[in-house]
């Protein structure tokens, strides 16, 4: 068992967590919060068309499960 928290995966995994601060892209990928962070991101970076961000509030208007859940 000791080899598993001493081995050279464990340390480049908690690297990599640790980076991303532990939050929802590490924690939980398909959270809201999580969803919601990449399309403010996407806004933000003017990577989405004023269509594509209607489609997505029309889309989670119609489907509660998709921003919600």
């Amino acid at each position: 068992m000791s080899e598993i928290y001493k081995s050279e995966k464990r340390d480049y995994l908690l690297r990599l967590v640790n980076a991303q601060k532990w939050g929802p892209a590490v924690a939980q990928p398909t959270s809201r919060t999580a969803r919601l962070d990449r399309i403010a991101n996407a806004v933000r970076e003017g990577l989405l068309s004023d269509k594509e961000i209607s489609d997505i509030r029309r889309a989670s208007l119609d489907s509660r499960n998709l921003i919600l859940d």
